[in-house]
């Protein structure tokens, strides 16, 4: 007889990988990083839980056997060359998307341990962002991680921690940060409160701001009234001042605000905007200046109307095979699962997310978030950040101690 769920363990070692992987990226192989070798013994080693989990949510077996099938069609109709690009593509969100079951079965009904598991990489991360921070400075040891991507603003060095750039510390941020304000039971609250709006403001992302504002506006908003919404208009005052007062932050708000959006929106509808989205120049006809954010925004639109247009339903397969498309890196998650797997994959994942969960508006509001916001759905973080959001809104006691029966 199987355990209730798989050891407490087990996610720490996912995560120590994860940032593992992230600092040293030169550790892996062949497209693989050390988070999908680990992710990939770990699901082997649990396999069994992973197949009752899915037997008893089957909108989650739905999705895994429509993207299965997907991409044994598109196996068989691309090209050799294009063909190993597909393995590839797909043995990596097998393995990450298999690591958000794995942690959904680790926590549910263990309450106690989440919150020790949230306390613990609270802690380690924001701690050693801000030691970075000050090792860059004064040039102290691991001021600067191994391909760690960042930039400078008026001597001031974007925080990254363990992760690769300051977008993924960011959603770190965000993420533990609702656990910490809608679930966290645990000690020092307040603590680990302020050492993530702090992490996630020296971030100097727009990405993560955007994420942390939606957080807090949802924290704000959790039971409407005229007291919350008095608290709410002074908190966004301040914020507001503080932000602005940042001359990087102002800048590149500017840059956006600033941005000629008829034309933009012009050049989307009519042009082909795969060899345009680049870093060389401007973009879009010189519409939109070359920065992160126009980017995003952007360019990720313009990739979901051209699938919109194209190939609505079904998408472009998991490696594009199925339409003309030049892409470099996903930055928004709804977009990259509708080029993928069209609207029909991207219903069936929120049906499952959704299915028996409580607070469900404020779920699907932060899902949808956080996917617009981060879209390395390739990669374990992503899948196990989600699963976290998933986590928080469990069901009834009395589901959870039905799902605890099933693996059993």
């Amino acid at each position: 007889m199987l355990p209730a769920s798989p050891g407490f363990w087990v996610p720490y070692i996912v995560f120590y990988s994860i940032l593992g992987s992230s600092a040293f990226p030169s550790i892996g192989v062949s497209g693989f990083a050390l988070y999908h070798f680990v992710s990939l013994l770990v699901s082997i080693s649990f396999a069994k839980y992973i197949y009752l989990f899915l037997l008893k949510n089957k909108y989650f077996l739905f999705f895994v056997l429509y993207i299965f099938l997907f991409a044994i069609i598109e196996v068989l109709y691309v090209d050799t060359d294009s063909m190993i690009r597909v393995l590839i593509r797909f043995i990596n969100f097998i393995i990450s998307f298999s690591i958000m079951v794995l942690i959904a079965n680790c926590f549910i009904g263990r309450k106690r341990e989440l919150d020790i598991f949230v306390r613990h990489f609270v802690v380690v991360v924001t701690l050693f962002g801000i030691y970075q921070l000050i090792a860059r400075t004064f040039d102290l040891p691991f001021g600067i991680l191994e391909h760690n991507r960042f930039r400078v603003f008026d001597n001031i060095s974007q925080a990254t921690s363990f992760f690769r750039e300051p977008r993924y510390y960011g959603m770190f941020v965000s993420v533990f940060l609702y656990l910490i304000l809608f679930y966290y039971k645990g000690l020092h609250r307040v603590t680990l409160t302020l050492l993530l709006i702090l992490s996630g403001f020296l971030t100097q992302s727009l990405t993560a701001y955007f994420m942390l504002t939606s957080v807090l506006l949802l924290y704000l908003f959790r039971s409407f009234s005229m007291l919350n919404m008095a608290k709410y208009l002074l908190i966004a005052s301040i914020l507001v001042v503080i932000f602005l007062q940042n001359e990087n932050v102002s800048n590149r708000i500017d840059l956006i605000l600033n941005t000629d959006l008829a034309e933009v929106f012009q050049y989307l509808l009519y042009e082909d905007i795969g060899q345009d989205a680049n870093r060389s120049g401007n973009l879009y006809g010189g519409a939109c200046a070359v920065n992160a954010g126009c980017i995003t925004i952007f360019g990720e639109l313009g990739y979901l109307l051209q699938v919109l247009g194209q190939s609505p339903l079904f998408g472009y397969g998991i490696g594009y095979s199925f339409g003309d498309i030049y892409r470099i890196m996903a930055l928004n998650g709804i977009v990259e699962i509708s080029l993928r797997w069209g609207l029909l994959g991207l219903i069936m994942l929120f049906v499952f997310i959704l299915r028996r969960r409580k607070n469900k508006a404020r779920l699907f509001a932060i899902t949808l978030v956080y996917m617009v916001s981060f879209g390395n759905i390739g990669q374990p973080l992503f899948w196990l950040l989600l699963s976290l959001i998933y986590i928080a809104h469990l069901g009834s006691l009395a589901y959870e101690k039905n799902i605890r029966k099933s693996n059993e």
